[in-house]
């Protein structure tokens, strides 16, 4: 798989991961409920922004 597709099928899971009403952790406890979807976002920005990097 190109590195391109890869990036946009792992921005395009991360997206639905967090509008999926389901999560790892709920959204329902406080603070730490929110600071995995942000972890997840945080991490697939990562993960894009290097493999752009070495391209």
């Amino acid at each position: 798989m190109k590195k391109g597709a890869a990036n946009i099928i792992t921005l395009a899971v991360v997206v639905i991961y967090l509008m999926a009403p389901v999560d790892v952790i709920s959204d329902a406890i406080p603070v730490i409920g929110q600071l995995d979807d942000t972890l997840v976002a945080v991490a697939a920005l990562m993960t894009t922004m290097a493999r752009l990097k070495s391209q």
